[in-house]
Order: C-alpha cells, then structure tokens, then sequence
C-alpha cells in the first residue's frame, strides 16, 4: 500500500515539476529602445539598478565635496548660558528647569490677558474664537 501512495506522490510531482516549466506570465517583451541622452546613458549604464547606483553616487560625491570645501572651519559655538552673567532678552523663554521659568511665564500670562479682553469686544473675533474652540 505504502508503494502506491509513493507512486502517486511521485506522479504529481513530476506534474508540478511540468507546470513550473511551461507556465508563461506574460512578461519580457522586447527591449525598450532609447532615445538621445537616454541613449547615451544607457550605452554606459544598461540596467536600472546601474543608473541607480550611479545617482547615488554622484550624490555621495557632491555631497563629499561640499563637506570638504568648507573648509574644516568649526561653526561658532552657541553663546553658552553663564550663571547670571548677562540678563535674557525680554522675548526669550527661560529654560523649563530655571528657576526664572516660573515667574516668565506668569509675567506674560498677565501681560495677554487685558489683550485677549479686548479681542473679545470685537464680536467677529469672539465668533471665530467660539468656533475654533469646537
């Protein structure tokens, strides 16, 4: 009984090995054919992924060379924060951990209210705020 079901077996894989030689896509066709400076690329570069490879190097090399031509210079450090040597601006926000956080805030929070007040009034303004809010 065991040869049989092996012969059997044996059988549909011989189809199968068949079918996988003879089953047609449709795929391929003729090579496209190009035309001038495409023509001229591709004498040098056949296949897409030879083009590809090609942009990307010719972007690795111009993006070297700029990093080269700037020269080295270091870019100038940021200012750096001292322990009060100079005041912040007025429209500069303190850092979330200074202590001055606190009252800047609070300061410029109590400088928009009277603003906000009198955006109110406008009632084209409190119409557009009312609808923003839903």
């Amino acid at each position: 009984m065991s040869s049989a079901i092996f012969g059997r077996l044996r059988q549909r894989a011989r189809v199968a090995v068949q079918t996988q030689h003879t089953r047609r896509f449709g795929g391929g066709g003729p090579p496209p054919q190009y035309e001038g400076i495409e023509a001229t690329v591709r004498q040098y570069l056949p296949e897409d992924h030879h083009v590809v490879l090609a942009t990307l190097g010719a972007w690795a090399a111009f993006i070297g060379v700029m990093k080269l031509s700037s020269g080295g210079a270091a870019e100038a450090a940021p200012a750096s924060a001292s322990s009060g040597s100079s005041a912040a601006a007025d429209d500069e926000i303190p850092s979330i951990f200074s202590d001055k956080f606190d009252e800047s805030m609070s300061e410029k929070w109590e400088a928009s209210i009277p603003k906000w007040e009198k955006d109110m009034e406008n009632a084209d303004y409190a119409a557009r705020w009312e609808k923003s809010l839903a």
